[in-house]
């Protein structure tokens, strides 16, 4: 292993380009170092199996070397007239954060500054702070990007360990594996984990409170540890998402207990909520945007604020989109933002998308991802209540709406975005992977037609819909109105549902004595 670390220091040394290229050397090798022995440490405290341990290894790689490929990739292949793309960079919040990461490393202000609100690039300061850190106390000499992507590399990975465990522990190896795999190689946690954002450290936080919480309900001390663990650093880099995780987890909680519930517990997940709920009002309050706003209505006064501002600029974005608004009500808007929002990054149009090569691999690997999820977690939410009744079936059914009501929420306040939508969305993938590896297992146990019959209505609507961006962008053939080819996807969709119904109404009557 050690010789494995040096060489890749050495190498990520040589590709960034520095002058200084043995302290280059020596950085890089000193955080792959700490990221092997962390990987190791965990692999070895969970007892992770042989499957567990390849997949969490090509996690952390894929993400690593993807980082370093974009980085090196994007300046001579992406949009030369973005400055994003031309310094290396895939979302302009990590360009932002990362150069104000290293003016304040370089600065003699103390890295607690990251809080005091003034840095446009970290509303909440953690990811600048360990940014900064990372930069002033392991490479002051030089702006090595690449060291972030470690950091990021090894964060978004390493919630693969505690998800599988926690899952094999909760139900089955099976939906362990499957949920593991998800989670390790969806392509959204992959481009996270690839750059230098927060979500990285955001998902795979959810992923050891999850873990935290399976201990608990196993009355193992430890458990706590890993909640309180995992609340700090979702409270560090993302607030919200520390409360959002804290309510989920106290849900399922009273579903595992009901009819025998522990007051000791119970006190101690009221009290972690309270403080939550105070601290997050208190920096929520603290926003240009919301001072002064009753603490009762801070997180609709939120939604509203963010929802109206991407729907405006939603609208300001697509002639199509600016067109639709002036044939629907304004009751109605609300509804095709939020709908528009749920189909993003839409397939078709990352495929016909007339940008660099690289950026059309980069959208349609993210499209196709969330394509293949998205009628996966809607069979989920089908086959929570058709389950086995129990305290799982009920946990199930619970995961289930509160992730629907999570994408829905991302679609309102991210609206059509391109970029925000879909990485507030998986900030909640610990919960999708793990539905979607169960409902995967459910149908294959079940022999359930269902999700089978959600990919072909699925890819109806891509076909029909990826016609209609080939007439746009091509110029070929006849340029249809939206709404048609809307109402001709839902109407064939519904023939196959209608169908489907029939033909399991007959194979129960045929079964019937």
């Amino acid at each position: 292993m050690a010789v494995a670390v040096l060489l890749g220091g050495l190498l990520l040394s040589l590709l960034d380009r520095s002058s200084r290229w043995l302290h280059g050397w020596i950085d890089y090798s000193l955080l792959l170092s700490i990221s092997a022995l962390l990987l190791l440490w965990v692999n070895k405290g969970l007892k992770a199996s042989p499957l567990a341990s390849r997949t969490v290894l090509g996690a952390f790689l894929l993400r690593l070397v993807s980082g370093v490929a974009l980085t090196i990739l994007l300046p001579l292949a992406g949009h030369q007239t973005s400055e994003v793309s031309q310094a290396g960079y895939v979302f302009k919040d990590a360009l932002v954060r990362d150069m104000q990461a290293w003016r304040l490393a370089s600065s003699p202000n103390t890295l607690l500054s990251a809080f005091s609100g003034s840095y446009s690039g970290d509303q909440y300061g953690g990811m600048l702070a360990i940014s900064a850190a990372i930069y002033r106390y392991i490479s002051p000499d030089s702006h090595r990007t690449v060291l972030i992507l470690i950091l990021t590399a090894l964060a978004a990975s390493v919630g693969v360990l505690f998800l599988w465990k926690a899952a094999q522990e909760w139900l089955n190896v099976e939906v362990a594996n499957l949920s593991a795999i998800i989670f390790a190689f969806y392509p959204e946690s992959l481009l996270l984990g690839s750059s230098q954002m927060r979500e990285a450290f955001v998902i795979s936080g959810v992923a050891i409170a999850f873990f935290g919480l399976q201990q608990v309900h196993r009355e193992r001390k430890q458990g706590w540890f890993w909640i309180g663990l995992a609340l700090l650093v979702l409270f560090f880099f993302h607030p919200p998402t520390a409360l959002t995780t804290f309510v989920i987890l106290l849900g399922l909680w009273l579903l595992e207990h009901r009819g025998s519930i522990s007051w000791k517990p119970l006190t101690i997940f009221l009290g972690i909520l309270i403080l939550a709920l105070v601290f997050v009002v208190s920096i929520w309050s603290s926003l240009p945007s919301l001072e002064g706003t009753n603490p009762a209505n801070i997180f609709f006064n939120w939604l509203s604020n963010n929802f109206n501002f991407q729907a405006y600029q939603l609208e300001r974005s697509s002639g199509w989109i600016q067109k639709l608004s002036r044939q629907v009500t304004e009751q109605l808007w609300p509804v095709v933002v939020v709908s528009y929002g749920l189909t993003r990054p839409v397939l078709p149009a990352a495929i016909f998308d007339p940008a660099p090569p690289i950026w059309v691999f980069i959208n349609v690997l993210r499209a196709a991802g969330w394509y293949a999820l998205a009628p996966i977690l809607l069979f989920s939410l089908y086959a929570s209540f058709k389950a086995s009744k129990g305290g799982q079936r009920s946990q199930l059914i619970w995961l289930s709406l509160i992730t629907w009501v999570w994408i829905i929420i991302a679609s309102a306040n991210a609206g059509g975005d391109q970029w925000d939508n879909p990485r507030y969305r998986a900030i909640f993938l610990t919960w999708q992977a793990l539905l979607a590896g169960w409902a995967i297992w459910w149908a294959y146990s079940n022999k359930n037609p269902w999700l089978k019959r959600l990919f072909i209505v699925e890819g109806i609507f891509l076909l029909i819909l990826s016609y209609w961006y080939a007439t746009r962008i091509f110029h070929i053939g006849e340029v249809y109105n939206i709404w048609p080819v809307i109402g001709s996807a839902a109407v064939i969709g519904a023939i196959v549902i209608t169908v489907g119904w029939a033909l399991d109404r007959r194979k129960r009557r045929n079964r019937s004595p």
